[in-house]
C-alpha cells in the first residue's frame, strides 16, 4: 500500500510543476572530479524521475504540464548514465546535460 504523501510539503517548481527534489539525483556530483562522478554513477546511476517518485501517487506528478518534460528528464538521465557506464563521460557533457535538466526543472 501507498504511503501517503503530505502534498503540502512538496516543492513542484511553479515555472514547470516538477519536483525540485529531482536535483538530489545529481546536484551532490557537480562540483566532483569526473573519475569521482563516474565511478559514482556506475555504483548508483541517476535513477529516472518517477522511479526517484515511484512510491508517490503518479498522478500528482504526471500532468499534462508535466508529462512532455519528464519523458525529456528521463533521456537526459539514460544518456548521462550510459555515458558513465562505458567510462566516456567528461566534465564538459556532465554539466552540458544537467544544465538542460535544470532548464526542465526550473524553466531557465
Amino acid at each position: 500500500m501507498e504511503s501517503e504523501q503530505n502534498w503540502e510539503s512538496i516543492y513542484f517548481v511553479k515555472e514547470t510543476g516538477l519536483l525540485h527534489d529531482f536535483l538530489n539525483e545529481y546536484g551532490a556530483y557537480r562540483g566532483a572530479a569526473i573519475e569521482k562522478i563516474i565511478d559514482g554513477m556506475k555504483k548508483h546511476p541517476i535513477r529516472k524521475y518517477l522511479d526517484k517518485f515511484s512510491k508517490w501517487d503518479k498522478s500528482k506528478l504526471v500532468t499534462p504540464q508535466t508529462e512532455s518534460a519528464i519523458h525529456e528528464l528521463d533521456m537526459l538521465v539514460d544518456e548521462l548514465n550510459n555515458l558513465a557506464l562505458e567510462g566516456t563521460l567528461t566534465k564538459e557533457d556532465f554539466l552540458e546535460i544537467t544544465n538542460r535538466i535544470n532548464h526542465l526543472l526550473y524553466g531557465k
